[in-house]
């Protein structure tokens, strides 16, 4: 099986828990290494981990934001559990499910799966941007005043408020029509296909690749761009991040360098 095939079934294994659980609501919240984590996603870590290590070609360590989230090298997987846990646990939609081959800091595939409205995006090395067997491609959008970003901030610190509230502020003032969902990872994928003309999220000081690596990949496959504010590319330890359909990225960025 090749590691999309394998990316793709591992997802979907994940939706079937996400969508019992998000039914039911039997699930419960504990705090891990300080973190409160669902027992959801502590039951889909455990399936990842299971079929990863039962597997005899993509047995490779794992960076889980829920169970072990220290920076790997060489190959490995990335996984978020739910990506948008806080609109899980409130009964909300979208979250999602994220995952990614890494092989020496180049990804190889991705998927994220939004196991509500049962859209998975996919993408490899020899394949184009996916969403559920069609090709994707972002938007032709080329003036700011008619484009649709997501929006996405951590609220924990002063400093996380104070960008947030600083990035918010120059997207209302530039004309944008702002969009918050709280699901990165689908947020990206909105981008790649098409939904959304960018997202910004103006993080600081926090380490957390599961929310964009699986997606950003499946943007520049689908003809995107993901960046910091800064215009690099900076891998799992890439911080405030900017995605776009390209054309806009210039502009979304003249938009952004004040924060």
């Amino acid at each position: 099986m090749s590691s999309l095939g394998f990316v793709t079934e591992v997802a979907r294994g994940a939706a079937l828990i996400t969508q019992r659980d998000f039914a039911s609501g039997d699930y419960t919240i504990e705090c891990v290494d300080g973190k409160n984590v669902t027992s959801t996603e502590l039951e889909i870590a455990k399936m990842v981990e299971d079929q990863v290590g039962l597997s005899k070609c993509h047995k490779a360590d794992i960076l889980n934001e829920d169970t072990s989230n220290t920076p790997l090298e060489g190959s490995y997987w990335i996984v978020d559990n739910i990506d948008g846990t806080e609109n899980f646990v409130h009964g909300l939609t979208p979250f999602s499910f994220a995952m990614a081959k890494i092989e020496n800091k180049v990804t190889k595939a991705a998927a994220v799966y939004d196991p509500i409205r049962d859209h998975l995006y996919v993408a490899c090395n020899e394949s184009n941007a996916q969403l559920n067997g069609k090709d994707i491609h972002v938007s032709d959008t080329t003036q700011l005043d008619n484009a649709v970003i997501g929006f996405d901030t951590l609220m924990s610190t002063e400093e996380a408020r104070k960008r947030g509230v600083e990035a918010f502020g120059a997207l209302v003032c530039a004309e944008v029509s702002v969009r918050k969902y709280n699901s990165a990872a689908l947020d990206i994928c909105k981008v790649a296909a098409g939904n959304l003309d960018g997202y910004v999220c103006p993080n600081k000081g926090y380490f957390s690749p599961w929310d964009f690596i699986a997606a950003g990949y499946i943007l520049e496959r689908a003809g995107g761009k993901l960046t910091n504010f800064q215009d690099t590319w900076k891998g799992v330890e890439l911080e405030d991040r900017l995605a776009s359909n390209g054309v806009l990225h210039d502009e979304l960025l003249e938009v952004v360098k004040v924060i």
